[in-house]
């Protein structure tokens, strides 16, 4: 065999009938793509939302449970940068149509490291929900000690979850470390993988019975119990993208063909991360729209008269009489404007 046939080598040899194709990009890269960045960005937006309503609106000093948003958007920011430069490095595709040789140790210590990210993601996201459980159901004996339960059990999970990572980071980052080494092979990973997504899920599970059975109870008008609801049906997405997440991993779990699922396991998490953020930050929505509707109001009303103004033209163009004045048409027209707001400003109280 020489050195090009050595090159052009596969990590795995192709089913029957198909060929090794290596200049193929991830069959749902685009996808990709627009899914991490359309779910960053509302999650970014309710962060920075929470902040400011947070020491400017409430005038209230940033908290602990702001710091875990604060660092749970910085390691989506992160993961989400790791994800979309491994699309570069194969994840996404099938191992027979990508080269033995480019995958290198800091390819794969980058691949590692995602996984890394991401749990340590989950950690702060579960703890900034519970942290927003706090402050809604805490008088309640029976919440409060579900929700201290629901931050044991959150770390617990992250712990191990986390440091073995760092040993696959430590031992596995190699090529030949996935044939020689026990811990490194890939039903090994499997295992692993899957056992720390059936904690997760149950654990998802606890966290999220906690608001539903607490919230059919809570004395709080019926606006805000809405608009909770309205935050906790929005959480059950996130919940089944966990459960997509965990039956991903059972249908693919020894399969070998690992990057191609490791991509959809992926955007699972980081969806899944991604809506509860947004959940456990979405409280603030409310207050940091009363501040600024009536600048909000203000604006509609400018482009409400103004297109007004533009259809009365046209319209006065075309059937104006002899010696009316453009002068005098403008001037009904505000008046016409400035009552239309008067109107509105009533539903504003």
């Amino acid at each position: 065999m020489d050195f090009l046939d050595l090159a052009n080598l596969p990590i795995a040899a192709p089913p029957d009938g198909q060929k090794s194709d290596f200049d193929s990009s991830a069959p749902y890269a685009k996808t990709v793509w627009i899914l991490f960045i359309l779910f960053l960005i509302p999650t970014f937006i309710v962060v920075i939302v929470r902040l400011y309503v947070k020491r400017y609106i409430s005038k209230q000093r940033i908290a602990w449970d702001d710091g875990a948003c604060i660092a749970a958007l910085c390691l989506d920011i992160l993961f989400t940068a790791l994800m979309l430069k491994e699309l570069d490095y194969g994840v996404g595709k099938h191992i027979w149509n990508i080269r033995a040789l480019s995958i290198t140790h800091y390819r794969l210590l980058a691949m590692t490291s995602a996984n890394l990210v991401i749990s340590l993601n989950m950690l702060f996201t579960r703890l900034a929900i519970l942290a927003l459980y706090q402050r809604l159901f805490e008088v309640y004996s029976t919440s409060r000690k579900l929700i201290y339960f629901g931050y044991f059990v959150s770390v617990l999970i992250a712990v191990p979850e986390v440091g073995n990572v760092i040993g696959r980071m430590v031992k596995c980052t190699t090529f030949l470390a996935g044939i020689r080494v026990r811990y490194c092979t890939q039903r090994h990973i499997s295992i692993a993988v899957m056992a720390f997504a059936i904690a997760g899920l149950l654990t998802d599970i606890l966290i999220y019975s906690i608001a539903i059975f607490r919230l059919r109870i809570l004395h709080v008008n019926n606006t805000k119990k809405i608009q909770l609801t309205a935050i906790f049906a929005v959480g059950l997405v996130a919940l089944l993208f966990s459960i997509a997440n965990l039956t991903f991993n059972i249908v693919y779990w020894n399969k070998s063909d690992q990057l191609w699922y490791a991509l959809w396991v992926a955007l699972f998490k980081l969806l899944e991360a991604d809506i509860a953020l947004t959940c456990a930050c979405a409280t603030f929505l409310p207050a940091f729209w009363k501040s600024k509707r009536p600048a909000f109001s203000w604006a509609h009303s400018i482009f409400r008269s103004r297109s007004s103004t533009s259809a009365s033209e046209n319209i006065f163009e075309g059937t104006k009489p002899k010696g009316l004045k453009l002068a005098e048409l403008n001037n009904n027209e505000s008046v016409y404007a400035h009552n239309t707001d008067s109107e509105r400003s009533d539903y504003y109280v």
